[in-house]
């Protein structure tokens, strides 16, 4: 079964928006977006409080480690390039986000994996 979400449209930042969207609704605050030098959203770090104390997070994405494993996985060559490897690795952490989250979507996990 192919990577996860291999096929998706979404734009990478319509899902950051999605991600920060649930990471504020579960207390996330002072939610930052880290760029590459070429200008595309490479991470996201926010404050979290925790029984610990208030803690920062970094959730990062890794779009050429997403494209060599489409490749290996025999993906068809139309979705084998690096604009897609960004929406599908960001698609893949907004999945995350959300079962880590919202665990109601739980049934989302056999798809995921």
């Amino acid at each position: 079964m192919p990577i996860a979400n291999y096929t998706t449209s979404v734009q990478a930042i319509k899902s950051v928006g999605e991600i920060q969207g649930m990471l504020v609704a579960h207390g996330a605050r002072q939610i930052l977006m880290n760029y590459a030098k070429d200008g595309a959203v490479e991470s996201l770090s926010f404050m979290i409080e925790t029984p610990y104390g208030e803690i920062p997070i970094q959730l990062p994405v890794d779009p050429p480690a997403v494209l060599k494993v489409m490749e290996e996985q025999g993906v068809p060559n139309k979705y084998c390039n690096q604009v897609q490897s960004v929406k599908v690795a960001w698609r893949i952490l907004k999945d995350w986000v959300m079962l880590r989250y919202e665990p109601h979507h739980h049934h989302l996990l056999a798809v995921s994996l």
